[in-house]
């Protein structure tokens, strides 16, 4: 049998979805095809519903934008002629359905008229989110308050220690990059101190200050977690960050001067030493942040 032309198969591709939107089952399109003598098998026949399908998705990607501002002027066109000819209902009614396209219609908490649900925003989340952003970086504060406007305002049911626990994991993930910072700082001058030739008091300086950073802020961190009645060794070591401090990180804490012998390296280098971090600081710092959510 000869291979069907494209415009055969153009053809019948519409007459499938045609037949498709009407309702027609697979066994109604095989049948449908015998009928017209294509002759063609179950899987040619499935194809043509393949393709089928993709033009109704083809059909679906329209331009929300452009949706929109056309539903907007019909809706101004169409009040402007009622209100040409005196009919103050239609003008209303087609201003009313205009202002919820816009979403200006849509409070939290408050169903609209009838007792129904609020009006959704007339874009979708993730062209709203895009649009967001692309004013943020332009810094049009028209777009964003325009955004701002016609997104719906959602409630959630949440736990109240949902976010005690999302700052507990962030405050978690704060220490221990900071902790990182400083290992790798002490890592570092170690290994510029073993390959100097020369003896050089700058690199024991930062070495020093790194590990003493490192030693209060853990121990500040301890100190925090034991506040709040939590194991911190354990939110350290689940963040995954946390991991690395386990290579070397007790051997810092370890080798860590103490504020005495750390001002004392300050004055070797003719430099006078600044105030000095504490492990009290450290512990206020931390619970500061979480202070807002675990009050009563």
């Amino acid at each position: 049998m000869p291979k069907s032309t494209k415009v055969t198969v153009r053809k019948r591709i519409s007459e499938v979805a045609t037949l498709m939107i009407a309702g027609a089952e697979p066994s109604d399109i095989r049948k449908f095809a015998d009928q017209q003598g294509w002759g063609v098998g179950p899987r040619q026949i499935r194809h043509y519903v393949e393709a089928a399908e993709e033009l109704f998705i083809e059909a679906a990607q329209t331009n929300r934008e452009a949706d929109l501002g056309r539903h907007v002027r019909q809706r101004r066109l169409l009040a402007a002629r009622a209100l040409n000819v005196g009919d103050y209902r239609a003008a209303l009614l087609a201003a009313s359905d205009e202002a919820r396209l816009l979403g200006l219609y849509s409070h939290p908490g408050r169903p609209g008229k009838g007792g129904g649900p609020p009006a959704k925003a007339p874009l979708c989340c993730d062209e709203r989110l895009r649009r967001y952003f692309v004013a943020f970086h332009k810094g049009d504060r028209r777009e964003i308050e325009f955004i701002k406007r016609i997104t719906p305002k959602s409630t959630y049911a949440l736990s109240d220690l949902m976010l005690a626990e999302g700052m507990i994991h962030t405050l978690s993930l704060v220490h221990v990059t900071r902790q990182l910072e400083s290992a790798a700082w002490v890592l570092s001058t170690t290994l510029a101190i073993q390959t100097s030739e020369e003896p050089r008091l700058e690199l024991g300086l930062i070495w020093g200050v790194h590990a003493y950073l490192y030693k209060v802020r853990s121990d500040g961190w301890n100190s925090f977690t034991d506040k709040l009645g939590i194991n911190g060794d354990s939110l350290v070591r689940n963040n995954y960050l946390g991991n690395f401090l386990a290579l070397q990180g007790q051997q810092v804490y370890d080798q860590a001067p103490t504020v005495e012998e750390l001002q004392a390296e300050f004055a070797a280098c003719d430099m006078k030493a600044p105030r000095l971090l504490t492990a009290d600081e450290c512990t206020e710092e931390y619970y500061a942040a979480m202070r807002p959510f675990i009050r009563a």
